[in-house]
């Protein structure tokens, strides 16, 4: 890709961070991740990934794994999201639900497994 047209990604996904809907900067930072820009991004999931409506928890979790090699910055706030989704102990189910939560915690899973925070294994 050239200079140029770099310099233009960033400078729209820069201004895209700053929008106040949440998922224009999910993937805002998800795009600045994948620029190399892992800081910046990482700043902006530390804030996202306080959301609670389950559609845009799932797609924060999966832009965070799909951008972020190293999420050891997050890995407080990544195990504290994922415990959200988890249920309660001694419930006949892992999960708070069967669709997001599911879904959700394995995206979470996959960062901190991509990180070399855990392996797979250590979810089940």
């Amino acid at each position: 890709m050239s200079a140029k047209k770099s310099s233009k990604m960033e400078a729209l996904f820069r201004k895209g961070i700053q929008d106040p809907n949440p998922i224009v900067r999910t993937t805002a930072a998800e795009g600045l991740g994948r620029m190399g820009k892992e800081a910046l991004a990482i700043e902006v999931f530390d804030e996202l990934l306080e959301e609670t409506e389950p559609n845009l928890g799932l797609f924060v979790a999966r832009s965070l794994a799909l951008s972020i090699d190293d999420v050891r910055p997050l890995e407080a706030k990544i195990r504290q999201t994922r415990e959200g989704y988890l249920a309660p102990p001694g419930s006949p189910r892992k999960w708070n639900d069967f669709l997001y939560s599911a879904f959700n915690t394995w995206a979470l899973e996959w960062s901190l497994v991509k990180s070399g925070l855990n392996t797979f294994e250590d979810f089940e």
